[in-house]
């Protein structure tokens, strides 16, 4: 009986604790065949008590459904999946991360690894130790330096860069349409820093409509570049 109801009596060598609920006394785990222990017992078969011994050597004492794990650096899922310790409770380093502590669930990860995308980015599978932010435009930078020391050399840009990818277009149409511009499916998925210094890019060209004159990328990407600096040194700086 427990608090006036009768339930059933615990088996497997579990005891009641003091919710009234069946579990194995201290040291000891539920074995995948439903039986306290403290020490493996997830190996089955012939080779099974070979596989439990070799557990039990290396330290893997407790039971976790059909695996076993060291309870001094591991711990056991609800899931039956073992998992790593964070502070006092027990996570899956698959799926979260742990830090100061505190399970972070569902955090960001790099290639397995946990990442803060406040300080870190995560590039081609590689931790990169600055934000994103701070890593595109810096690229961005790079790029469009490139662009200008190219077009100062009467070079079209696919002789600058051959892989150069175009992502808004600005249209000179005659009126009643005016100036238009386009920007590509790619252009959305650009930092947001990037896009605004492309926005300033184009306004150049934008203007250069409306003074009906020909479209020149000098001064255009001198004032994208001045934009991108300015915010690389606000930000990243």
């Amino acid at each position: 009986w427990v608090n006036n109801n009768c339930v059933p009596k615990c088996s497997g060598g579990q005891i009641r604790n003091a919710d009234g609920k069946c579990e194995c006394p201290a040291g000891q785990t539920m074995t995948v065949n439903g039986k306290c222990s403290s020490s493996c017992g997830a190996g089955s078969g012939i080779f099974g008590p070979i596989k439990n011994l070799w557990h039990n050597i290396k330290g893997e004492t407790a039971n976790c459904g059909e695996n076993c794990f060291n309870p001094k650096t591991k711990c056991c899922l609800a899931s039956k999946a073992v998992g790593e310790q964070c502070g006092a409770a027990c996570y899956d380093p698959k799926t979260d991360c742990c830090a100061d502590g505190k399970i972070e669930v569902g955090a960001k990860k790099c290639d397995g690894d946990c990442y803060d995308p406040k300080t870190e980015c995560c590039v081609d599978g590689k931790k990169i130790p600055e934000s994103c932010t701070c890593y595109h435009v810096g690229k961005r930078i790079e790029s469009v330096e490139k662009f200008l020391a190219g077009y100062r050399q009467g070079k079209t840009l696919k002789q600058i860069d051959p892989t150069a990818i175009t992502t808004a277009w600005t249209h000179c149409w005659p009126w009643p349409i005016g100036t238009w511009t386009n920007y590509s499916a790619g252009f959305k998925a650009l930092d947001p820093e990037i896009q605004a210094g492309i926005k300033v890019h184009e306004m150049v060209h934008q203007q250069q409509c409306k003074d009906d004159e020909d479209a020149r990328e000098i001064p255009a990407y001198e004032a994208e570049l001045e934009f991108l600096e300015s915010k690389f040194t606000e930000k990243c700086k």
